[in-house]
């Protein structure tokens, strides 16, 4: 399949590759290194010294040019010693001197001096260039010596002088080199790139398809993992064609075409070969890899020698004459045909035909190629058999090297009397067998010149016959046919694969004899060996079939390889979309032709040539499959002997076709606690992905917030990104045991704020499906929910009978996940607390919906002790998983009073006396407490006045606004506050409940006064008071005031201690007489 040894998103290379990148960008940093020049002292004019010799790297190039000049003089002599002597020019690893390069070649050889005139020498400028080979990687020297051509004798005499006006000069040096002046001294870095080409690079230009098959072999196949060749960075091949050799000097100039961009792996590339072309041409094929194109040549991956690629046909053939001279002694004569030579072609093959009437198309009936002749031959000699009278007809046409024929005839020969009757061999003529296939073969024949009602034996035999053969072991006789019919077909049995040879003799009756003779000399009536093949073929060979990807369509490959032992044979693509083995593993093979679901596809492949070394085929496939298809390929032999059979070791292939992108289950999970959430706030979080089926690569990933914006710049205009910008960015495999899992970590701060997660993951299975999942979710909330609640508050009181109605609202930035509630009391002294109970009643506000309004109802029945020691506390969740949590006490009375004795009571349980207080001094009416309670008295009055005065200017004209926002408003805190319009713990709801319990009670009666003990004086109760309606216009007063000091935390230190006594909470709701009481 596509992805057998491709599963990975990038497969990993050996250290050629990284050492390669690292190449490729220091090559691109480098493009010129600076120049390094020579330094040191000065020579004399007549060491002709080279001059400001300066070397300069070339990154791009790859090469070292070094430029030098000629010394500057008008010292005429010096310059004719400059025209008779030569630069070398050195290049070695290590600082050079006169000893070091002594053992060196010079790379380079250069006139001092190529100019005719002397007076151009002085000065002279000079560049000279040196390819690096590849893989270089270290600082180099270069050194110029000053050579004098005329003195390179072993006795190291100066040979060399010349005489100029009467005087005659000699140079006074043979061989110059100083160092620090002809050389460079600090060395030049220079670093090129390894081969990165492909090598043994051939080129076969095939005549007959008048194509160029064009190979090589791959890096990869020499050097294995030195290239990617899958994922983003493969490398691409590139086919070139060009008329002149490629050189790297020569590249980048030079006219050439690419004829083919192929995909990493690939090895071979056919080319057609446009019509009417006639040249030699060159091939070179390089390697594209991460933007660099090796077009040094350093290796073979471009022709040395050029090819000849010709489909144009000779012209025609002129000047074609024929004479014909017999031969009696031999019973035969020669025709001899002539023409002139082509003189536009070159290596052309001379074709000649024969006809017994004109000829102008060779393809006509009775034309015959009797023969062919050479370049320069002008002429063919034809020996005409024996038994002919009669005229003949003969034409000339010619091909190339190529095989490109003209046949076209544009003249013939005139009719040549040919005569060769007398005397003749007693056989027929023209013997020509051929096998058709199907068990068939065919004989031809012409028959016998010269006699009338012969008949033919038609021998078949496996050995070539003549006149020393045993017929009897030999040969057999297969058919016997009369004169005229010049055919037959005979049958040949079953299972034979063998050359034959086929030979006709006549039986005629000549002259006057009464006896038939029979020549069974067999001199020119055989035919033969030709092959008779009735044995199936053996089974194809199924090389490939996998899945892939053509042209953005799926596609499954087949790939089988062109049989050797057959020519001319066909294939058949057969196709099973069930298990053909039925799931039998002892069942190797099967018949197609006798299983109804094998079904063929596709047309049949005809193998013409044996120089193919195998045959692909694609069969398209149609969107969301996920199947598995067994593919079988059938041969059947020129002969129409045909192998049905399928094999799952030969030429039968199972394929899992699948176009199915694959699916996701993606998911948060907070990393401390290893829980999914839907909203997020701060802290880790790891982004999971659970694909349904194995990836080719692992998920490539997206992650920003929902309100992630930014310019074209790439500046960060709003949001937050969790993935690199600018990169490819991948999930990792989640470790543990499930399959096919990814992970991503990222974190979510305080300073973020409200918005969803963004991601799109990009993903791609092992049949290259590939598919890219943009999903918005998962809030980021960082912020906790808030609690509001109106009831109850520390100053709630709670009677037998009543409900405790637990109200308040709720919100969040967010959402609300939920809210619970719980209640802590005591019972017979021992603290109690129930569990969290969700709240079901939640409703979400009119104008906000991020605000849930709650309510909750609890029977005051729940709470059996007598006070303040009940407390209920309230939770809220959000999305995110913040919590916020809020507690408050309350006071629940659960006794039935009786004011028989004037004793406080509670029916069916004990009396609760209150305990005795610690012996006080007596206070003075005018200190202490009684101080304190003149003045909140006093206080009591003015709060009481300033009440009263607020309820008369409120009341107005009696009547209410209507409408507006502020009556809406009014009307929401109401419904929170008094519970909306239910008549649940309304005044009379309560009355009604008191008169059930104890119809003698009319009244309650005050708790005792406190300070009656600590002045000495009886406890005396109060009169109740007789206006309920002033009664509760004081309580709502003094709720009010309380309410306006009051912390929901401030009785928390009183929680526990029941020593003391105790404010009563005052209830806001119920509408009765009380008193006030103390403890």
């Amino acid at each position: 399949m596509a992805g057998r040894n491709r599963g990975e998103a990038m497969r990993k290379t050996k250290s050629r590759v990284p050492m390669l990148l690292i190449t490729l960008l220091l090559g691109s940093l480098i493009t010129w290194a600076p120049p390094v020049a020579a330094a040191g002292e000065s020579s004399e004019d007549a060491e002709l010294q080279a001059q400001s010799i300066g070397a300069f790297f070339d990154g791009v190039t790859e090469t070292t040019t070094v430029q030098w000049s000629n010394i500057v003089t008008v010292n005429y002599p010096l310059m004719l010693q400059m025209q008779e002597s030569r630069y070398l020019v050195y290049r070695h690893n290590a600082p050079l001197n006169e000893s070091v390069v002594a053992n060196l070649n010079p790379w380079a050889n250069v006139s001092m001096c190529p100019a005719i005139n002397p007076g151009d020498c002085s000065g002279l400028s000079f560049q000279e260039t040196y390819p690096l080979p590849a893989g270089t990687n270290g600082t180099y020297y270069y050194a110029i010596v000053s050579y004098f051509e005329n003195n390179d004798d072993s006795d190291a005499n100066n040979d060399y002088e010349y005489t100029l006006d009467g005087i005659t000069y000699s140079p006074s040096h043979v061989g110059n080199y100083i160092h620090g002046e002809a050389n460079v001294t600090e060395g030049v870095i220079e670093l090129t790139n390894e081969i990165t080409a492909p090598f043994f690079v051939q080129a076969n230009y095939v005549e007959s398809l008048s194509v160029t098959d064009i190979s090589w072999v791959n890096l990869n196949t020499i050097v294995p993992d030195s290239l990617p060749e899958i994922g983003e960075s493969a490398y691409e091949i590139n086919v070139y064609r060009h008329l002149t050799e490629a050189t790297r000097n020569s590249w980048a100039t030079m006219a050439k075409v690419q004829i083919a961009q192929l995909s990493a792996g690939e090895t071979s590339f056919r080319y057609t070969v446009p019509a009417d072309t006639d040249i030699d041409v060159y091939y070179s094929v390089t390697y594209l890899y991460l933007g660099y194109e090796d077009v040094r040549f350093l290796g073979t991956n471009s022709l040395d020698n050029f090819i000849q690629e010709d489909n144009v046909a000779p012209g025609s053939v002129l000047d074609v004459t024929a004479s014909f001279e017999a031969e009696p002694a031999g019973g035969t004569g020669n025709t001899t045909i002539t023409w002139t030579d082509l003189e536009s072609e070159s290596n052309e093959t001379y074709h000649i035909w024969r006809s017994g009437s004109p000829i102008n198309d060779t393809s006509n009936a009775g034309v015959e190629m009797i023969g062919v002749a050479s370049d320069e031959d002008g002429s063919y000699m034809h020996e005409v058999e024996r038994g002919m009278l009669g005229l003949a007809y003969y034409a000339v046409t010619a091909s190339d090297p190529n095989g490109n024929h003209n046949s076209i005839i544009t003249e013939s020969t005139n009719a040549v009397a040919e005569d060769t009757f007398t005397p003749w061999v007693a056989e027929p003529t023209n013997v020509y067998a051929e096998y058709l296939g199907g068990g068939q073969t065919t004989i031809t024949w012409t028959d016998q010149l010269g006699v009338e009602g012969e008949q033919y034996h038609v021998w078949r035999s496996s050995v070539r016959l003549t006149s020393l053969s045993n017929l009897e072991l030999v040969a057999e006789i297969v058919a016997t046919v009369p004169d005229s019919v010049e055919t037959v077909t005979i049958d040949i049995e079953d299972d034979v694969d063998e050359p034959s040879f086929y030979c006709v003799s006549s039986l005629a009756r000549y002259s006057l004899s009464s006896q038939p003779y029979e020549d069974l000399r067999f001199f020119q009536n055989c035919w033969g060996p030709i092959d008779e093949d009735t044995r199936s073929p053996d089974l194809a060979f199924l090389q490939d079939a996998y899945m892939t990807q053509q042209a953005g369509e799926m596609v499954t490959l087949l790939r089988w390889v062109n049989s050797m032992s057959e020519s001319g044979e066909t294939y058949q693509v057969w196709m099973c979309e069930t298990d053909p083995f039925d799931g039998n593993e002892t069942v190797m093979s099967g018949d197609v032709m006798l299983d109804d679901r094998w079904v063929p596809i596709l047309d049949p492949v005809l193998a013409l040539y044996n120089n193919q070394p195998d045959f692909a085929r694609t069969v398209p496939l149609s969107d969301n499959l996920d199947k598995q298809t067994w593919y079988a390929v059938t041969m059947t032999d020129q002969y129409g002997n045909a192998n049905t059979q399928f094999s799952m070791s030969m030429n039968a292939r199972s394929v899992v076709e699948d176009t199915t992108p694959p699916e996701l289950i993606i998911e948060v999970v907070e990393t401390e606690s290893g829980e999914v959430v839907n909203a997020l706030r701060a802290g880790d979080y790891q982004l999971r992905i659970y694909s349904n089926e194995p990836l080719s690569e692992y998920p490539i990933l997206d992650l920003t917030t929902s309100d992630y914006l930014e310019d074209e710049f790439g500046m960060v205009l709003s949001g937050e990104f969790f993935t690199e910008r600018g990169s490819i960015v991948r999930a990792q495999p989640l470790q543990g045991s499930v399959a096919n899992a990814y992970r991503f970590n990222f974190e979510i701060t305080d300073a973020m704020q409200n918005a969803d997660i963004h991601a799109i993951i990009t993903i791609s299975d092992i049949s290259q499906n590939q598919v890219a999942i943009d999903i918005l979710g998962w809030s980021i909330d960082s912020s906790s929910p808030t609690i509001e609640v109106y009831a109850p508050s520390p100053d709630s009181l709670y009677l037998y009978g009543e409900q405790i109605h637990v109200y308040g609202a709720v919100s969040d930035d967010v959402g609300i996940a939920a809210v619970e509630i719980k209640f802590r009391y005591y019972e017979n002294n021992l603290m109690r607390e129930t569990e969290w109970t969700a709240v079901s009643d939640l409703t979400t506000h009119s104008t906000d919906t991020n605000t849930i309004v709650f309510e909750l109802w609890e029977p005051a029945s729940t709470f059996h002790d007598l006070g303040d020691n009940q407390r209920v506390y309230i939770r809220v969740i959000d999305t995110s998983g913040n919590e916020k949590e809020w507690n408050t006490q309350f006071t629940v009375d659960n006794c039935v009073r009786t004011i028989l004795d004037y004793e406080s009571a509670c029916v069916g349980q004990s009396v609760f006396e209150p305990e005795d207080e610690a012996e006080v001094a007596e206070e003075s009416y005018y200190e202490g407490v009684y101080l304190m309670i003149y003045i909140l008295a006093g206080i009591n009055i003015i709060l009481l006045i300033l009440t009263m005065m607020s309820v008369l200017m409120s009341s107005g004209d009696g009547k209410k606004k209507k409408g507006g926002d502020e009556d809406d408003e009014d009307d929401w805190m109401r419904e929170f506050m008094g519970g909306g319009d239910s008549d649940a713990g309304s005044p009379d709801d309560v009355r009604n409940d008191m008169a059930s319990l104890s119809e003698g009670t009319t009244e309650r009666v005050e708790e005792d006064d406190p300070f009656a003990k600590s002045e000495g004086r009886d406890r005396k109760r109060r009169d109740k008071k007789k206006s309920s309606t002033k009664e509760v216009e004081e309580v709502e007063e003094d709720s009010d005031s309380d309410d306006d000091g009051d912390d929901e935390f401030d009785d928390e230190d009183d929680w526990d201690d029941d020593s003391g006594p105790k404010k009563k909470a005052v209830r806001k709701t119920v509408k009765r007489k009380a008193v006030k009481r103390r403890k």
